[in-house]
């Protein structure tokens, strides 16, 4: 058998060096991103270095087949795509309920200001009550009539400033659809331009893990608004399809079935594109990103009792649709009416929202108002812009407003007297008496009014409840996943300190290595063949 070539070992002894070298510093790259937020943990891709080949003249002999060292393959972050798919979605969940919980908290907490057993709905309507008791008793006096007429201006002024406050809350949600809408456009240009980034490096021969999680940290950002889908954006290279590292983004409803890669950009819900200089539309120009926009605003909502909110394209594409996140969060509390009968894609108006607590605050003074103008002899509620009357508009008429004997005048003569009396007793009978209150979702309740405004309060509790309990749950699936994911992503400063120590040592023995070649060189070189001399 031969003797090896001379320098046949510094070759290993240099990769050796190498690679320690490089796994040194990706642990020092991990320690120093520890607490940077979206960053994944990398580690040094490593393959041995077989000997022989098609080009070597001769052939090896077995004894001879020793390797020529390691190689750097590549820098691969630690990263589970399931894992991150899973995050996104419960994440977005999450972010619906926790919308939900709050714009209910609002309400809720009008709810029981004014409409509770303690609130200042239900003592009013116990002084209106009281006021009809007393002027039964004092017909005939004036200043009970102006304590009576004072009761009812204190129950449509109070029934007023509930809708008041509850449409607030309805603008205030409406105004965070419109941020959320600009930060989806931030997130989607971002999207736009990391993607031209990473498909450029691409092209150069490689592309930078930072680039990568950075991508990965936004598409967790735009998750917490709907529903986000990633699909590969493949591209031709040197006359091959080639995934380029980029991604075409999927913002919404994504109809999987219809999906067709090779017409990407023909997807409803595609929000970016990956290989961005060569998606180009009809005219040639390239495909950046599309945006999101309303289509109306919100003075519609009156005219608009079906859909009240809906998003749209801005290129005209048609609705926008998702079924989680903010956006879906705020659709159900914007629309939901509580009907499970009427679930669209785009509103679901299923949930019980603010309109669902609206219509039964309005069910209540239009029923008020029904029935005391149906027992007088001349109507005392009405509407103060002419129109249906809600809680929002009721008022009483001008007419009591100016004369407070107005509400024992009768119909036929217009004078005053105590013949009206018996009104005023079928009004305190009506005011205790079942009845069946239907508001314009179509909803049933049976009882007296201080009894229906109890039922008010108390589906407003039962709802926020449900929804609580439900955002718990969701609580502890997204902490899960994200420990589960964050085991796997994470740098942890353990173990990134025992690989220093591991490749320290590697490195260590590998400078050991080249010392004992030198030595073994200096032997050939130095001392060999003197023999005699």
């Amino acid at each position: 058998m031969p003797i090896r070539p001379t320098f046949y070992g510094f070759e290993m002894a240099r990769t050796a060096l190498s690679a320690s070298q490089k796994n040194i510093d990706i642990t020092g790259q991990n320690i120093a991103n520890i607490n940077t937020p979206g960053y994944s943990r990398q580690r040094v891709n490593l393959s041995s270095v077989g000997p022989g080949g098609i080009n070597w003249r001769f052939a090896l002999h077995p004894a001879e087949m020793v390797g020529l060292g390691v190689n750097v393959d590549s820098i691969r972050r630690v990263r589970d795509q399931f894992l991150d798919m899973r995050f996104r979605r419960e994440f977005s969940e999450n972010s619906r309920l926790a919308v939900k919980l709050d714009v209910l908290g609002y309400v809720e907490s009008n709810i029981d200001e004014f409409i509770g057993e303690s609130g200042t709905l239900h003592s009013i309507v116990v002084d209106f009550q009281n006021a009809f008791q007393n002027l039964h008793l004092n017909a005939d006096d004036v200043e009970f009539m102006t304590m009576t007429r004072s009761a009812a201006e204190k129950l449509v002024y109070t029934s007023r400033t509930i809708a008041g406050r509850i449409q607030e809350i309805t603008e205030h949600t409406y105004e965070q659809l419109d941020i959320i809408k600009k930060d989806i456009n931030r997130i989607a240009q971002a999207l736009g331009d990391v993607n031209k980034e990473i498909r450029n490096q691409f092209l150069l021969g490689g592309v930078s893990n930072e680039l990568l999680d950075e991508r990965d940290l936004l598409l967790d950002q735009l998750s917490a608004y709907g529903d986000v889908t990633v699909r590969p954006a493949i591209i031709e290279f040197d006359g091959k399809e080639v995934d380029s590292g980029g991604l075409h983004v999927y913002f919404g409803k994504f109809d999987a079935d219809a999906y067709d890669p090779d017409d990407p950009l023909g997807a409803d819900s595609i929000l970016v594109s990956g290989a961005i200089p060569i998606d180009v539309d009809d005219d040639g120009k390239p495909v950046y990103h599309y945006t999101l926009d309303f289509n109306f605003t919100l003075e519609d909502i009156a005219d608009n009792t079906d859909n009240q909110v809906r998003l749209e394209w801005a290129d005209g594409r048609g609705d926008f649709i998702t079924t989680s996140g903010e956006i879906f969060g705020y659709y159900e509390m914007l629309n939901g009416k509580g009907d499970i009968s009427q679930t669209g894609d785009n509103v679901d108006i299923a949930s019980k929202g603010i309109p669902y607590f609206m219509e039964m605050i309005n069910a209540f003074v239009q029923e008020l108002a029904s029935v005391f103008n149906d027992i007088n002899y001349l109507p005392l509620f009405t509407a103060s812009d002419g129109g249906d009357m809600t809680a929002l508009n009721i008022t009483i008429v001008d007419e009591w407003q100016k004369d407070p004997t107005y509400i024992l005048r009768s119909i036929d003569d217009g004078s005053p007297g105590a013949a009206r009396n018996d009104n005023i007793l079928r009004m305190i009978d009506a005011l205790k008496a079942e009845r069946t209150f239907i508001d314009a979702n179509g909803n049933e309740y049976t009882g007296n009014f201080l009894q229906y405004l109890g039922s008010i309060n108390s589906e407003m509790g039962l709802e926020v409840s449900y929804n609580a309990k439900r955002k718990d749950v969701s609580d502890i699936n997204l902490l899960s996943v994200d420990m589960y994911r964050a085991s796997i992503m994470d740098v942890d400063s353990d173990e990134e300190a025992m690989n220093l120590m591991k490749f320290q040592k590697s490195y260590n023995a590998a400078a050991r290595f080249m010392t004992t070649l030198d030595e073994m060189l200096d032997v050939i070189v130095n001392r060999l063949g003197i023999v005699g001399r």
